[in-house]
């Protein structure tokens, strides 16, 4: 991993077990600060947005692109399910 660890809050890397691991629930995958995944996310496209804006029977909100690779942006912005 070295150069490439993320720096996740709560994730053994290197993980020698993860094709018998049975459950990520114990885990934390917020970025810590100083994680070189920080400001690295592509933000220059627009997404798509195929369904309704409907809470009921769509999305609530389209968020746009986050600014940190991964998926819990360092800011608490984006995508909150």
């Amino acid at each position: 991993v070295a150069q490439n660890n993320p720096l996740f809050v709560n994730y053994p890397l290197p993980n020698a077990n993860y094709q018998t691991q049975s459950s990520v629930d114990a885990y934390n995958f917020h970025l810590q600060s100083g994680s070189p995944a920080i400001g690295k996310g592509y933000q220059s496209f627009t997404p798509i947005m195929n369904i309704p804006i409907d809470a009921n029977f769509g999305s609530s909100g389209i968020t746009g692109p986050g600014k940190d690779m991964g998926c819990y942006q360092a800011d608490g912005t984006g995508n909150q399910h």
